[in-house]
């Protein structure tokens, strides 16, 4: 009896499990390699932001504190344009420079630069070396041989930018002093390349701002 539960034993050792040919008792055979986890989707960069007090150099400034300068043209060309005052470039009026900054610059001592600068139209209003441009309300010729007022500049066209040739009509001051000026005009340009007349009327008030002379 002995005997027979020894052998009973024996046989359970040798051939209770089969031979799965290397499988593991999970399925998988030994050895076999393991596939690579996917990689970690990538992170967004946020992106460079510029700093807060450095505004992008091409914005153009719509604040009209120191006065505007208007444009509206009819003719070969049409739009409207308003344009804010920035400065000097902008506006330079001889008599709101103080005395010693007009004499190391070369100025006169009565005069007017005033340039109205937008997307339609770059227009310079400039008054001719020499002539008398008191400050008080007043009328002038603009072109002709001993105008006091001249017009140059540039104005946008589909076909390309044309130049101010000849202009002529007038330029009414009505408001002029020391800290202020005002006016309006109706011209008549004639351009290069030639496109047909353009009627400008221009309209502008404006502060003394920016200059040597202003408080």
């Amino acid at each position: 009896m002995r005997m027979l539960l020894i052998a009973s034993v024996a046989i359970l050792g040798c051939g209770g499990k089969k031979d799965d040919g290397g499988a593991s008792s999970s399925g998988k055979i030994s050895g076999a390699p393991v596939e690579p986890a996917p990689p970690a989707p990538p992170v967004d960069k946020p992106a460079d932001k510029p700093p807060a007090d450095k505004p992008p150099a091409d914005k153009p400034t719509t604040d009209t504190t120191h006065g505007t300068c208007r444009v509206v043209a009819t003719g070969a060309v049409a739009f409207e344009q308003t344009s804010a005052h920035t400065g000097g470039s902008v506006l330079n009026v001889m008599q709101w420079h103080a005395p010693e900054m007009r004499a190391q610059m070369g100025y006169a001592d009565e005069g007017m630069i005033l340039n109205c600068l937008g997307d339609h139209v770059r227009l310079n209003v400039v008054t001719a070396k020499g002539a008398s441009f008191p400050m008080k309300p007043a009328a002038y010729e603009v072109g002709g041989k001993d105008a006091v007022v001249r017009i140059m500049g540039q104005i946008e066209h589909p076909d390309g930018d044309l130049s101010v040739m000849k202009s002529k009509g007038n330029l009414e001051i009505t408001a002029f002093d020391d800290q202020h000026i005002a006016g309006k005009g109706t011209l008549t340009v004639e351009t290069l390349p030639k496109k047909g007349d353009v009627e400008l009327a221009v309209t502008f008030d404006l502060q003394c701002y920016g200059l040597s002379g202003c408080k």
